[in-house]
């Protein structure tokens, strides 16, 4: 476990631990309305040019109607690439009676049917800049394949893209 030092604070109280984010309520000596930090490592922290960049595409694709992946509206798109990058929460299983959750797909016992298996999509903003960048990588080889520099869009494309560099 890593430590993290704050200067400047009194109090440094756990609020909750989740996968690999601590969240901290902190108190200033001033005492200034207390805030929440969250403290991510730098391997984990996805940029917020990264953040723009994937919605502004993912938005973009919707709008152009260019996308082939089955989606009525922009956030059914979202998990389409969420569940390309392998941005998964935990897995669910039916045994017969109630629903079991699990964290690995492999803890769920073989001799249960597909049918029976559901996978829970994490957030996007719980993505790792590797996840991040590997859907940006295939949003953007998504939507070159499907023609939108051909299309009215194609400038908007390509200015979101410059932005990238």
């Amino acid at each position: 476990m890593k430590e993290f030092i704050i200067k400047g604070t009194r109090d440094f109280t756990e609020l909750e631990d989740e996968i690999g984010i601590r969240k901290a309520k902190i108190f200033t000596e001033t005492g200034i309305e207390p805030f929440v930090v969250i403290i991510k490592s730098i391997e984990a922290w996805k940029t917020n040019k990264q953040n723009k960049c994937f919605h502004s595409l993912l938005n973009l694709f919707f709008r152009s109607g260019c996308f082939s992946q089955q989606a009525n509206n922009v956030d059914e798109l979202k998990n389409y690439y969420k569940n390309k990058i392998g941005l998964i929460k935990c897995y669910l299983y039916f045994n017969g009676e109630k629903m079991i959750k699990v964290k690995e797909k492999n803890e769920i016992p073989a001799h249960y049917p597909q049918r029976a298996r559901f996978k829970i999509l994490d957030s996007w903003s719980n993505a790792t800049k590797k996840q991040a960048r590997d859907g940006i990588d295939l949003l953007i080889a998504e939507m070159k394949m499907s023609g939108i520099e051909q299309t009215s869009y194609c400038k908007e494309f390509n200015e979101i893209i410059k932005k990238l560099e």
